[in-house]
């Protein structure tokens, strides 16, 4: 019976470790640097608008810009855990553009996006979807939504 028991301690002990620097050389290659994305926004009926996104990460920190027409959000959140790509991140700050003011949208997925979005200490968990070397691809858990970026940098993105 002792025997058995150190085995299982021993094996237990193990994966402990093997898992500990599996997720430390996962962690390594989480995503750095800035990314671009030029698409749409689909409505609910079907309509589309145009959109476009500049994301930039570090270490710890995640800034967003989305654009849609001459209106822009600004979003800064902390990256509050890396996990085998996934990102969970947590907003700190919510800048609209004041020369400018937003679309009136009337589509309650919208709505409810921009509005939880930029609600200062939400959560966003973003799980790494399978992509090309090219790009980067997340499905965001909270909205509902896939993103995509690149760091190729669009046309017309301004800064």
């Amino acid at each position: 019976m002792i025997k058995l028991n150190t085995l299982l301690c021993g094996l237990i002990v193990a994966g402990g470790i093997t898992h500990a620097g599996y997720s430390f050389l996962v962690q390594e290659r989480a995503p750095n640097g800035t990314y671009f994305s030029t698409g749409v926004f689909i409505m609910s009926d079907g309509s589309t608008t145009p959109a476009n996104l500049r994301m930039q990460l570090d270490n710890n920190n995640a800034y967003d810009f989305i654009q849609v027409g001459a209106w822009h959000h600004d979003f800064f959140r902390k990256i509050e855990s890396r996990v085998s790509g996934n990102l969970k991140l947590k907003t700190v700050s919510a800048s609209p553009s004041q020369e400018v003011p937003a679309p009136a949208y009337s589509d309650e997925d919208i709505v409810f996006n921009k509005a939880y979005s930029s609600k200062q200490g939400t959560t966003l968990t973003l799980y790494a979807l399978p992509h090309d070397q090219n790009a980067l691809c997340f499905y965001i858990k909270e909205l509902s939504k896939v993103r995509c970026v690149s760091q190729n940098r669009p046309r017309s993105l301004h800064p």
